[in-house]
C-alpha cells in the first residue's frame, strides 16, 4: 500500500482547477487488479448476511469540452470495506475498470461508510485516457460532505454528490449515474 499524503495547499494551486478534482487520499495501492463488473469480493450471501448495502454507480467518460465519449478510459477504483477499513494486504474494494466503445462504465460495489467523525463516505476515482490529463476525484454517497474537514480547500464539493436512485424492479440495488469530464 502507498500512503500518499496531498499537501492541501499545493494542490488548491495546482489542481483545484477541474471541477470535479479532489484529493487522493492516504490509501491509494499499486498494481490495482481489472475488474469487469465487480469492485468487492463478496457474495450475495455474505451481503444480506452482514447487512451491507450495493450499490451500482455507471455513467460516461467524455471529453471536457466537446462531450465526445472516450473509449478505454481507465477508471481506477478504491474504497473503504464497510466492515473493515482500507484493504491493506489485499484488493477486496480495489481495481480498474475499462469504458466501452461509447465511453460507458458500470461498477457493482458497497455503499462505503464515513469513518473517522470527519470524513464521509466516499469513493476513491482517478480517470485516465490516453492524450487526456488524469482526473483524480473522490465521489459522494450522501451529502454527508457538509461536514468534511477538507471543504475548506475544495472550490466545488457539491459537484462529487452522487444522486442515489432507488432501486426499481429489473435491478434489486439502488444506482448512482456519474459523468466523469476529462
Amino acid at each position: 500500500m502507498l500512503f500518499t499524503f496531498d499537501n492541501l495547499f499545493l494542490w488548491k494551486k495546482f489542481h483545484s482547477w477541474h471541477p470535479q478534482a479532489e484529493f487522493e487520499g492516504p490509501a491509494y495501492k499499486l498494481f490495482p487488479p481489472r475488474r469487469y463488473n465487480k469492485l468487492h469480493d463478496h457474495s450475495k450471501e455474505e451481503i444480506k448476511s452482514f447487512k451491507l448495502k450495493p450499490i451500482k454507480v455507471y455513467g460516461q467518460v467524455v471529453n471536457f469540452d466537446t462531450g465526445k465519449p472516450l473509449e478505454n478510459a481507465k477508471i481506477d477504483v478504491w474504497q473503504y470495506h464497510p466492515l473493515t477499513g482500507y484493504s491493506v494486504f489485499g484488493y477486496n474494494f480495489r481495481g480498474y475498470f475499462l469504458t466501452d466503445n461509447q465511453g460507458k462504465y458500470e461498477i457493482e460495489t458497497l455503499i462505503p461508510v464515513p469513518y473517522v467523525s470527519i470524513r464521509p463516505s466516499h469513493i476513491h476515482v482517478t480517470v485516465s485516457s490516453s492524450g487526456y490529463y488524469k482526473l483524480t476525484t473522490q465521489l459522494y454517497v450522501n451529502p454527508q460532505i457538509k461536514t468534511d474537514f477538507l471543504n475548506h480547500f475544495r472550490p466545488f464539493p457539491q459537484h462529487l454528490i452522487l444522486a442515489v436512485e432507488q432501486a426499481n424492479k429489473n435491478d434489486d440495488i439502488p444506482q448512482a449515474k456519474f459523468t466523469f469530464r476529462l
